[in-house]
């Protein structure tokens, strides 16, 4: 079965846990300093802001979360043209069309030209590379 991870964000550090760890007393779940916390019955991060797995990786192997902020690189040949772009952008899931990016920006590396994106771009997990988040550094998307 797969197992279903989250993280919680508590305006210091990110807690990493799953399902399991958190509905049965007495489990631990992983912090990303490696220590461990020890949950009881109650919902710990009720008041933080709570970010599921995608069930994706970037590139070198990360996980990709929601609230991540993900660099993909679109490049393809048609005929003729050239596609050539840079997409930054934090990683939502959505029920219609699964992971994908909004409020990306994009780069023409062709023309230079970088504009913002009205759309939905999916998440391609061997183009992507997470390179940060929303919550440890909200100027990523600037």
């Amino acid at each position: 079965m797969k197992t279903t991870k989250f993280r919680a964000w508590d305006e210091k550090r990110m807690y990493y846990f799953d399902l399991e760890g958190l509905f049965n007393e007495g489990c631990e779940t992983t912090l990303n300093d490696s220590k461990h916390l020890s949950l009881n019955t109650q919902f710990p991060y009720i008041n933080m802001p709570v970010m599921q797995f995608t069930g994706l990786h970037d590139k070198t192997g990360k996980d990709i979360y929601e609230g991540d902020v993900i660099k993909q690189t679109a490049e393809a040949y048609y005929d003729e043209d050239h596609i050539d772009k840079t997409y930054i952008g934090e990683v939502v899931i959505l029920a219609s069309k699964g992971t994908c990016l909004k409020r990306s920006k994009c780069k023409d590396n062709l023309t230079g030209s970088t504009y913002n994106v009205d759309y939905y771009v999916n998440v391609a997990q061997y183009r992507s590379e997470v390179i940060g988040n929303i919550y440890e550094d909200k100027n990523l998307l600037q």
